[in-house]
């Protein structure tokens, strides 16, 4: 035994030591996966095919983590980054590969996650459903500012990349980011700003933008709107934290993202949960209402509802649907959008997801569909099975959280029968999928 781990000690792999792998698959994280003695070697920026020669960073008992040193055989999987950013800047992870693999990889993975962890094997995965632009299709963003570096956090640390645009952004929001930058640097340099949010409205093609400061300060709101131009509302908020929230202490003009879908116009705050990629939303709503499928007479319960952006669209299928959120401003702004269009049969609750689960009767939902945050709902699972629908619709932005609540959910009388992954986030390694279960 002494002689074993004296063997072990001795092979272990210092930090910058030099290895070469062949990449073989991706991770979930965005890495590339090698071996190097047997033993696993995750690799950022890096595609399936590469020969890489690799500086270790850390070895664990069961793992390397390395960075490229040299790509010594590129794989055919390979495509130029289109940003001079990649790499250094944490927003993407696959820029270098070519965008059809992309998609072909986020499938892979979330099947192997839900059959692993989730034990649904085998999973009734249908084909992706790719983005049509996989360039300027984000409509939010939340920048970074320290020390007069205006951009987005790096790929390794919370160091800020400073930037001039993003790629991924709509022209709009690199457009008024830039502008907003500019007034800060010439009106208020000394500013304790930390965080910028920037959401455009595609119905007037205005941006919002929410601004987030460590302490108050005097600042001309109104100002700002009259430089930046494209700017039709702005909101400073007192965070000391680099997070969302903090309280409001001013605001000018109008701060909700207008826009369409399924045929329906909405309205939500910027500082409530909405999709960053519009055009992707709508594939989901219609993914979403195939899969619930309501007939005329059902009652759908809506979990994190939002503002409604699913409540609304399943309302005019359906008897009733109970939106239960969180959030005040988004129940605030779901409540109008349902009297906009004059849906009596929708009620929105403002209560934590459980607690709103937990008080609904047995039977008393035909359907709930849910789409928690990245750290799942498995505290919700428990609720919904004493309510017992007939049919469950869950979307996921995370394959492993997910997996383990519909492990849960099978095992307590649920059958996964449809399920399918939508790339709302092309070049990074984000996947989005939607789940329906029935009831045996």
């Amino acid at each position: 035994m002494a002689g074993s781990q004296k063997k072990r000690t001795a092979t272990r792999r210092e930090v910058g030591d030099r290895v070469t792998t062949d990449i073989t698959a991706l991770t979930y994280g965005g890495r590339g996966i090698g071996r190097v003695e047997g033993k696993v070697i995750f690799v950022p920026n890096t595609a399936p095919g590469d020969r890489v020669d690799v500086a270790v960073v850390e070895e664990k008992e069961g793992y390397i983590e390395g960075i490229v040193e040299e790509v010594v055989t590129p794989s055919p999987r390979r495509a130029e980054p289109f940003c001079p950013l990649f790499g250094q800047c944490g927003g993407c992870q696959w820029q270098h590969i070519a965008y059809s693999d992309q998609v072909e990889w986020k499938e892979r993975i979330f099947r192997e996650t839900l059959e692993r962890i989730g034990g649904i094997a085998p999973l009734p995965l249908e084909k992706t459903i790719p983005a049509e632009m996989s360039g300027a299709y984000r409509t939010r963003a939340q920048f970074h500012v320290k020390e007069g570096r205006w951009g987005f956090f790096s790929a390794r640390s919370n160091d800020i990349v400073p930037l001039e645009e993003c790629p991924l952004l709509d022209p709009l929001l690199n457009k008024v980011f830039t502008a907003i930058r500019d007034v800060f640097a010439e009106e208020a340099p000394d500013f304790p700003l930390h965080t910028v949010e920037v959401g455009m409205s595609p119905e007037d093609n205005k941006a919002v933008a929410l601004l987030h400061s460590g302490k108050s300060g005097k600042l001309d709101l109104e100002r700002l709107m009259e430089r930046v131009g494209d700017l039709k509302g702005v909101e400073l908020f007192i965070t000391p934290k680099r997070r969302r929230g903090g309280t409001k202490v001013a605001s000018a003009g109008d701060c909700y993202l207008s826009y369409r879908v399924s045929g329906l116009f909405m309205r939500s705050h910027l500082s409530a949960f909405s999709q960053v990629n519009f055009g992707q939303n709508e594939r989901l709503v219609e993914t979403v209402l195939d899969f619930a499928d309501p007939r005329e007479s059902d009652s759908v319960v809506d979990l994190f509802a939002g503002a409604g952006n699913l409540t609304l669209p399943l309302a005019r299928r359906c008897a009733e649907v109970t939106a239960i959120e969180q959030s005040r401003v988004a129940v605030e702004d779901g409540r109008i959008n349902a009297k906009a269009k004059d849906m009596s049969t929708v009620t929105f609750r403002r209560a934590d997801a459980a607690d709103g689960a937990k008080s609904l009767d047995k039977g008393a939902s035909d359907i709930v569909v849910l789409d928690p945050p990245r750290g799942g709902a498995l505290r919700v699972a428990r609720e919904i099975v004493e309510v017992a629908p007939e049919k469950i619709v869950y979307l996921s932005c995370n394959p492993a959280t997910l997996a383990r609540d519909l492990a849960f959910l099978v095992r307590h009388g649920y059958n996964v029968t449809r399920a399918v992954t939508i790339d709302m986030f092309p070049h990074t390694y984000h996947i989005e999928g939607v789940v329906k279960l029935t009831h045996e």
